[in-house]
């Protein structure tokens, strides 16, 4: 009973502490991006979790934890899916949670120009980005793909594709 309790409780500060070290290198890749003066971490805020300011826009940007690197298919702006391996089948895939807040956020009701763009950044990666058009066709997402409003990029893609977004 013990070791049961022990493995449960290893698995659950793993999860803590690779989220936090998620959170912290994304940060400095931020600030490495536009300057620490540019950066802020929001805490108060769940639809995101940084706001940065970089070349006369401002970025909400929400990380999304995604540890097993799993294909990511956009299926409505309300239903987003992890599929693992060959599945591709709403049925089979898994929703993905944490990403309604930010698809959702009104800009102009909480004073933020026209101009800022709402960005996801998967960590540490993904199998693929996918978009679903419809029932038969999907398209890959790039840094400049409009998914409702919003932007989704890579980690380690993210300096290298920020002019784009």
């Amino acid at each position: 009973m013990i070791l049961i309790l022990l493995i449960i409780l290893t698995i659950v500060i793993y999860k803590i502490v690779s989220i936090k070290k998620a959170h912290k290198d994304l940060y400095a890749k931020l600030c490495n991006i536009a300057g620490y003066e540019n950066v802020k971490t929001i805490s108060k805020n769940k639809a995101f979790d940084y706001e940065m300011q970089y070349n006369n826009k401002i970025y909400l940007i929400k990380l999304i934890y995604h540890p097993s690197c799993a294909e990511i298919n956009v299926n409505s702006k309300d239903y987003w899916q992890i599929n693992r391996g060959v599945v591709s089948s709403r049925k089979d895939g898994e929703q993905m949670k944490g990403v309604y807040d930010l698809i959702n956020y009104n800009l102009r009701e909480n004073n933020y120009p026209k101009n800022t763009v709402k960005l996801y950044v998967i960590y540490p990666d993904s199998a693929g980005l996918l978009k679903v058009i419809n029932e038969c066709e999907m398209k890959f997402i790039s840094p400049s793909t409009d998914i409702y409003g919003t932007k989704i990029n890579r980690f380690k893609d993210l300096e290298e594709n920020i002019d784009l977004l």
